[in-house]
């Protein structure tokens, strides 16, 4: 009875101190800030700080970002990444970006490398959130080796949606951590997955093995030059190899073609037609109509439109061919829903309703105040804005 007694006391002289603090700040006419404010005033100092640096802007801001992580936490460092992109919408293009800030906050703390996982925005900034958790938890540790068991306990929550199938090409860059850049025995790894996670796991082994990215963070091999003579090894690599694996060394070289043709949507189509079978080539270009899509020379309705050209003639391709560019804006950033905009506008008449109902769906995921999509969905015609809007 005495210690129920003390808790009520107690709660009491809190609620007291509370009243008062209020009736302060009201007769000093002290304005507390909100979260939302001090968001906003940490996104104008980073942005002003890294906008006027003459050396290299990106490292500005990863140096930013991660020290704000460890003084904050996550949760706070992404909402203000997002509050940069208004200032800058070079931040748009933020997956090394989230990488980095994921890092971070693991290794302020590794214990709740699971927990952050769980709780991190993995629909924006090309899942580079999760990528970062992962990498932290993983990559950091020389004596962890990654097998199929930890894949499918790790990545599988019982949906098999984005999500997990991300966790899965994540972890696929991190076994040939694993293999010291041997791409065979990855593969072995990948097979024994579960059947939904092994395509992705594959991709992500030849991703790495094509852009060296962990490799070279880990001191196992130095960055490739972009140039012909490595795309044209890297195809050869891929003739090597059917099935499954196979397509998923042709989804990788998508993202080659695409940056070494400076996204040109008709020589990328046209490289990624040279794959030996039909599903090789398509799988091949409509991951570089994801790339190529949220690149930063993609702002005009007639770039947006030419990705999905090729396909003009087969309407179910088109269709299928639209909705991957939406779903690619929206994995990055809710702001790249004006390139939406432009996209469904621009469309095809038969394609319009169904472009904007697409873009209002996938927009809603990320942006859940109303007030915010009617804000992203300006420009959109007056007869299709309910559905931008959602």
């Amino acid at each position: 009875m005495f210690r129920k007694k003390q808790r009520f006391f107690i709660a009491i002289d809190i609620l007291l101190i509370v009243i008062l603090l209020i009736s302060l700040s009201k007769v000093l006419d002290i304005q507390v800030p909100n979260q939302t404010v001090l968001i906003e005033q940490e996104a104008r100092k980073i942005a002003n700080a890294c906008l006027a640096t003459e050396g290299d802007r990106e490292n500005c801001y990863k140096e930013k970002f991660t020290q704000l992580t460890r003084d904050k936490d996550i949760f706070f460092t992404q909402k203000t990444l997002y509050a940069i992109q208004n200032i800058d919408p070079n931040l748009r293009h933020c997956h090394v970006i989230s990488h980095e800030i994921a890092e971070a906050a693991v290794r302020k703390d590794p214990s709740k490398w699971r927990e952050l996982m769980d709780q991190v925005d993995v629909d924006t900034c090309g899942a580079g959130f999760l990528h970062g958790i992962l990498t932290g938890h993983v990559g950091d540790d020389p004596n962890f080796k990654i097998d199929a068991a930890f894949i499918n306990e790790t990545c599988y929550g019982g949906k098999l949606n984005f999500k997990e199938r991300t966790c899965a090409h994540i972890l696929g860059h991190l076994i040939i951590l694993d293999t010291e850049g041997n791409i065979d025995p990855g593969l072995e790894i990948c097979e024994k997955t579960h059947p939904n996670f092994s395509m992705d796991c594959y991709n992500g082994i030849f991703m790495e093995e094509s852009f060296k990215l962990s490799l070279v963070e880990h001191g196992l091999a130095e960055l490739p030059v972009r140039d012909e003579k490595r795309m044209g090894i890297q195809e050869k690599r891929c003739l090597k190899y059917d099935g499954k694996p196979g397509e998923a060394c042709w989804i990788d070289m998508a993202e080659i073609f695409a940056e070494f043709y400076n996204y040109d949507a008709v020589k990328t189509y046209g490289s990624c037609n040279r794959a030996p079978h039909e599903t090789q080539r398509l799988q091949c270009y409509l991951k570089a109509v994801i790339i190529m899509a949220v690149s930063p020379n993609y702002n005009s309705e007639d770039r947006l439109l030419s990705e999905c050209a090729p396909y003009s003639q087969n309407e179910e391709l088109y269709s299928r061919c639209t909705h991957y560019i939406i779903s690619s804006l929206m994995h990055y950033s809710a702001s790249f829903a004006d390139r939406g905009v432009k996209l469904c506008t621009n469309i095809n008449d038969k394609y319009r309703e169904t472009c904007f109902k697409d873009l209002g769906d996938q927009l809603t995921m990320n942006t859940p105040q109303k007030s915010k999509r009617q804000e992203l969905c300006r420009g959109t015609p007056e007869k299709y804005k309910s559905l931008c809007v959602n």
